[in-house]
């Protein structure tokens, strides 16, 4: 139906964090995967390190010469597939949870699951306003739809089958929420990486668990996290430290003088005061702005000036993304909780069950 495929573009797995360009090749870490028979080259590559992979006129290409230039993409690529495998088993038990709830809901009322359905859930028709306001909507976002005398049918088929889906996933919802439920599904407990917990700290240097997380400035999903974050340091008090480690994207220009702007005053003990303002206001991000909030947090400007304009802190900035492309960061935010990693703007839930792991396991 035309209509539906105008008012319905196709939409993408939900992304959770900004990406960059590909990791730059990096020096292999330690590898402590065997292989049957003897040490692994790296993910993907069941053989020794020391094996031929390439010849070019007699000239040997090893293994470990390939893994140094994949390795850093690679980790990412297997962090994300295991992420997203997860999320598929959680999906679909959350899936087949709803559906025994139904099935047995429907048995106790002596119903087939369709019959019992139809006899709890019902709509209204959609009426010619209601119709007439969406295609109102759609019109004002830019959508090319014929007259609507002529999609009037097709809409209203559209707004009533709508409303259906979201009346049982409510009836649904209710369901369950009735029910007695209880997930045993594994937790996704990635493998541990060694990660310096170099930056700009807050929480106790002995803390049991370490949240290492690289980031952008000018990344949505860094500010959207950031609440969370604030949530997890007031939670778990002196048991969590966070470290922030600056790593701006290729494809963000403003990045990188944020980040200098950050490290700036940092030097003048106001780390943490910068980094709020420029979460909470992105229009903060041009030159300009960064002025004008090294001005409201007090700043000695002209320590700060001659720090920005020296470049001193450029230096510390490279370090920090080198650091994170060797660990597979290619895109932010990208944490490490006692060096097992998570990437993206995930829930606090999500947060909250490694910290509680890592706890327990101390």
């Amino acid at each position: 139906m035309r209509l539906r495929n105008a008012l319905l573009p196709l939409l993408s797995a939900a992304v959770l964090a900004c990406s960059g360009s590909k990791s730059s090749p990096s020096e292999p870490g330690p590898q402590t995967a065997q292989a049957k028979g003897g040490p692994r080259c790296g993910l993907g590559l069941d053989i020794s390190p020391d094996a031929t992979v390439a010849q070019i006129d007699g000239k040997k290409i090893l293994c470990s010469e390939l893994m140094a230039r994949s390795k850093s993409t690679t980790l990412s690529e297997s962090i994300e597939f295991d992420q997203r495998i997860h999320d598929i088993h959680e999906q679909n038990l959350s899936e087949l949870v709803s559906d025994y709830v139904l099935q047995s809901a429907a048995d106790k009322a002596g119903l087939s699951v369709e019959k019992f359905v139809a006899a709890n859930v019902t709509v209204e028709p959609t009426g010619e306003e209601e119709m007439r306001s969406f295609y109102a909507q759609a019109l004002a976002a830019g959508e090319k739809l014929p007259a609507f005398e002529e999609v009037q049918s097709d809409l209203q088929d559209f707004l009533t089958e709508r409303k259906q889906k979201a009346a049982l996933m409510k009836f649904r919802a209710d369901l369950r929420d009735k029910a007695k439920i209880e997930i045993d599904l594994p937790m996704l407990l990635p493998d541990k990486l060694e990660v310096e917990a170099l930056g700009n700290s807050k929480g106790p240097d002995d803390a049991k668990v370490t949240i290492v997380e690289f980031f952008d400035f000018e990344c949505g999903y860094c500010r959207k996290v950031e609440p969370t974050l604030v949530k997890v340091l007031a939670t778990y008090g002196d048991k969590v430290r966070l470290v922030a480690r600056d790593f701006p994207l290729p494809n963000h220009s403003a990045a990188p003088k944020a980040a200098e702007a950050s490290e700036c005053a940092a030097a003048q003990g106001k780390y943490w005061e910068m980094r709020h303002a420029l979460f909470a206001d992105p229009s903060k991000l041009s030159l300009e702005g960064l002025d004008a909030s090294a001005q409201e947090l007090g700043l000695d400007k002209a320590a700060f000036d001659a720090c920005m304009a020296s470049g001193e802190m450029q230096s510390k900035i490279l370090a920090s993304v080198r650091a994170g492309n060797e660990l597979g960061v290619t895109g932010t935010p990208a944490f490490f909780i006692n060096g097992r990693p998570i990437s993206g703007a995930q829930p606090f839930e999500r947060f909250a069950e490694l910290i509680d792991y890592e706890l327990a396991a101390k």
